[in-house]
């Protein structure tokens, strides 16, 4: 109790280096909340364009085997049932071999992405009505989705008839009719936007019976790789090859890396920052408090005791800087996704205000203050009682 008592004269006897002490914290903790924000905020848009309704795992076939992955049913409701990571199994095939056209469009090229059932379109983001821009979903077979910026730029309205000229080879070649029932828009980037989905039952004879790709989304897009080593018990590896969204896209994953060490990196250079102006203050505050310190010392009070006032008192200035930096922080961040917004009212970024952002915010300025007072500690342990009492 009298430790307790000791450190709080000693805060309100020197109140302006306390406030500077005080401002720093809530400046550092706040900058430090700002930065985990925005990083957790980029690393979700970055896995948002990149894995949503996307493959998170996929299997294809080694290059060199010529045994073909079929679209095993009994396979698939087998780790479906037994791997509960996995949200949606679909058997897929990707066709670029295609052109399109139309009565008032030439052939031109585009892709086709055939399903073996329903959970294909719920694979792709197709049955979510948000994503319908116009037209209906199909109901009857031979009607596809485009994507709203193919329809678009050529001009296709719902109800129209697109051709689609499929080429297995160079020397055969299937053309097949399809009503376009309605346009879609995932909301997310893509490298083109020329391509439809088709159910398997849709394309022509030869491709049916074609080598298919296995493809999965799984509940959290950061643990592919552990549901990924899962997965390949399933499959010869001889024959099948299993990859994750990182092999498929390993300049995204390399960009997260990148902004996660970016932000590591400021984090750091900001907690020594903190260090260096916390520590010179508590250590000017030994020093102005020489007097009153050796006569504590000489009345008895042991060097842990001293110790224990000077950690007090940082602690009880460390607490007032934390819930000051992160009330700031929220309130910044707040103020920050309002002003980022498009013309129509909408964010550009919206932030997610995760615990532990506060946790490992708190965390790393309140280590950064204990180690700036035990430096100063350790300065007023070296003092001897007469040159306290002198000073």
């Amino acid at each position: 109790m009298l430790s307790i008592k000791i450190a709080w004269q000693f805060i309100i006897k020197s109140p302006l280096q306390n406030i500077i002490t005080v401002i720093t914290i809530i400046i550092g903790i706040g900058i430090q909340f700002f930065i985990l924000s925005i990083g957790a905020t980029l690393t979700n848009l970055i896995l948002e364009h990149t894995t949503s309704y996307n493959e998170h795992i996929l299997v294809t076939t080694q290059e060199y085997s010529n045994i073909p992955l079929e679209a095993d049913q009994t396979l698939k409701q087998k780790i479906l049932d037994e791997v509960p990571e996995i949200e949606i199994f679909n058997y897929m095939l990707q066709i670029e071999s295609v052109s399109i056209s139309t009565d008032t469009i030439p052939p031109m090229k585009f892709t086709v992405r055939a399903v073996d059932d329903e959970r294909g379109y719920d694979f792709y983001g197709l049955t979510e009505e948000k994503h319908l821009t116009s037209g209906t979903y199909p109901s009857s077979p031979n009607q596809i989705l485009l994507t709203k910026q193919f329809a678009e730029q050529y001009m296709i309205q719902p109800l129209d008839w697109i051709t689609l000229t499929y080429a297995p080879t160079v020397f055969e070649s299937y053309t097949v009719s399809y009503q376009v029932s309605g346009t879609f828009d995932l909301g997310l980037f893509r490298q083109t936007f020329a391509y439809c989905l088709v159910p398997f039952a849709d394309l022509p004879t030869p491709y049916q019976s074609s080598s298919v790709y296995a493809v999965m989304q799984v509940n959290d897009p950061r643990n592919a790789d552990i549901v990924a080593e899962t997965i390949k018990t399933y499959f010869n590896p001889d024959l099948y090859l299993v990859k994750t969204w990182k092999d498929l896209s390993p300049e995204i994953y390399m960009l997260d890396t990148a902004q996660v060490l970016a932000i590591s990196f400021i984090q750091v250079f900001l907690s020594f920052a903190v260090f260096v102006v916390v520590a010179s203050i508590l250590g000017f505050s030994v020093h102005q408090k020489s007097k009153q310190l050796g006569i504590l010392k000489a009345m008895g009070l042991q060097d842990t005791k001293v110790s224990f006032v000077f950690l007090l008192q940082s602690l009880i200035l460390g607490l007032f800087g934390t819930l000051g930096g992160l009330i700031g922080g929220t309130i910044f961040i707040k103020l920050y996704q309002d002003f980022m917004r498009y013309d129509d009212g909408t964010p550009r970024v919206i932030f997610h205000y995760d615990w532990y952002n506060y946790v490992i915010s708190g965390l790393i300025v309140a280590a950064t203050v204990l180690l700036a007072s035990l430096v100063s500690i350790q300065r007023a342990k070296k003092i001897t009682i007469i040159e306290l009492i002198k000073t």
